[in-house]
């Protein structure tokens, strides 16, 4: 209880220390969910590359054809030449 004529007094260290507890909670909470829109984003990126490097091999399997069927003439043409 209080007497007639204390005062009340407000101690900044206990009231600072709070405010400090409550910012940096807070900016836990907001890197947290940077975290988690930095790994969607990192998701969307990775799963829409991969169709583009499954194109990419698609392609160098083709001209691996390509070059093996421009080889393949190319036998042939010489051994039509020395016969």
């Amino acid at each position: 209880m209080m007497r007639a004529g204390d005062e009340v007094r407000f101690d900044w260290r206990r009231g600072g220390a709070a405010a400090a507890g409550l910012v940096a909670a807070l900016v836990l909470v907001v890197m947290v969910f940077l975290v988690a829109f930095a790994n969607d984003a990192r998701e969307r990126a990775l799963s829409a590359g991969i169709p583009v490097f499954a194109g990419i091999e698609d392609a160098l399997r083709a001209l691996g054809h390509l070059y093996r069927y421009g080889q393949f003439r190319g036998r042939m043409i010489r051994q039509d030449e020395q016969d």
